[in-house]
């Protein structure tokens, strides 16, 4: 990501990337609301965007430390997850 900032070529790529999958939290997010399970009045740009920064981040976290575990380091992941959503 960091060198996305110096390369033109890597920039595009990566806008790209982080634009498919934003779609992507933010088509199965619509399906959640419309299934009930998550709340109405979610604002889907911002909430895609944050749960995308959790995750980018829990993938960089894991790229440095190899032993790092969802279920044993954040147990509250999920919790805190469902209180964004619900």
């Amino acid at each position: 990501m960091a060198e996305s900032a110096r390369n033109p070529e890597l920039r595009k790529t990566y806008i790209s990337s982080d634009d498919i999958m934003r779609k992507s939290f933010a088509r199965l997010i619509q399906e959640g609301i419309a299934a009930g399970e998550f709340r109405r009045d979610i604002n889907l740009e911002e909430i895609t965007i944050i749960i995308f920064a959790l995750i980018d981040g829990l993938i960089a976290r894991q790229a440095i430390n190899t032993t790092f575990s969802l279920k044993d380091d954040l147990p509250m992941f999920f919790d805190v997850m469902a209180k964004l959503l619900k």
